[in-house]
């Protein structure tokens, strides 16, 4: 695996905890869903432009629980490796498409 891609699984993997202990509080957020987010994680591992995409078939509740998730998992910054493989359009920063599922 690529450290690009190292990193992607990591980001993904402490979001994901997050968003499962955030939904286990959250009973009435379980319920069928699909949401689409896109944030970028900047040099020092900070979100920035976290934006929802497609909430057609999502709640608020399920919302807001995947936003923060995202802003408060504990990301760590852009290893040095990766950062010349990161799109120049992205200006240094690593873009994450997260997509939720409940079923």
């Amino acid at each position: 695996m690529t450290p690009l891609g190292v990193y992607e699984r990591k980001v993904r993997e402490l979001v994901d905890n997050k968003w499962h202990i955030y939904l286990r509080l959250r009973a009435d957020a379980q319920t069928f869903a699909r949401l689409n987010l896109v944030f970028y994680v900047n040099q020092k591992g900070k979100v920035e432009g976290l934006r929802v995409i497609d909430d057609k078939e999502s709640i608020p509740l399920l919302n807001e629980v995947t936003i923060r998730a995202i802003e408060d998992a504990n990301l760590p910054p852009i290893p040095p490796d990766v950062l010349p493989m990161l799109p120049d359009e992205d200006n240094g920063r690593f873009k994450i498409e997260y997509n939720v599922i409940i079923y």
